[in-house]
């Protein structure tokens, strides 16, 4: 082999010497990257799974009033408190009309078809309904739950309070907080004169 020869050789050798300490060294850059990013890219994967399920829950609890108004009977909204589980439901007996109405509307007491519509919402496994210190929950009468299509698992579950729908499109004032196993929360507020939800942010510790 001549000294050209040799001299191109060293060369190339150089040349693949060096890649690899550029790619050692792209490695070494992402890696302080993805390390200085992982938290924050959690966090944000985090609060948007919990926004999700928030906005869900909203969905369902603005909903209330709708199904009070179409359907001609007050509605109630219940969350169990400490759980996961939640539902939406007629207040009054859907045979006997609108007779459990406080509302200024309770004069008006349409014949229901049989039939009326309902939810049964669940959150994910790692959210729950925040129990508030003084709030008292309730077993829900077997008339009621015989409305759901599952109501043999919701049997024992511990409710909140109905939350209330008129057919005048008022509602109960209400706050539920939704947190998840790392603290972090998210409000909602039900406006009892529109019927409208609030959503507030997301926070990390405290109380509302």
């Amino acid at each position: 082999m001549n000294r050209r020869s040799l001299r191109r050789s060293a060369k190339n050798d150089r040349r693949r010497g060096f890649t690899l300490l550029e790619i050692l060294l792209v490695l070494a850059v992402v890696a302080v990257i993805i390390g200085a990013t992982w938290p924050s890219l959690m966090q944000y994967v985090r609060e948007e799974g919990l926004r999700s399920a928030v906005d869900e829950v909203r969905q369902d609890l603005a909903g209330t009033r709708l199904k009070a108004i179409e359907n001609g009977l007050v509605y109630q909204f219940r969350y169990e408190p400490g759980g996961r589980n939640y539902i939406v439901l007629p207040y009054d007996r859907p045979e006997t009309g609108n007779v459990a109405a406080s509302s200024t509307q309770s004069q008006f007491r349409p014949t229901r078809p049989q039939g009326v519509p309902t939810v049964m919402g669940k959150l994910p496994e790692t959210l729950q309904f925040r129990a508030l210190p003084t709030q008292r929950v309730e077993t829900i009468p077997t008339e009621w739950l015989s409305m759901l299509s599952q109501r043999e698992s919701l049997g024992m579950v511990q409710w909140s309070g109905p939350i209330l729908a008129f057919l005048d499109g008022t509602t109960d004032n209400a706050t539920l907080i939704i947190e998840d196993r790392q603290g972090y929360w998210q409000g909602l507020t039900l406006r009892g004169i529109t019927g409208s939800v609030e959503l507030g942010p997301v926070i990390r510790g405290g109380s509302p």
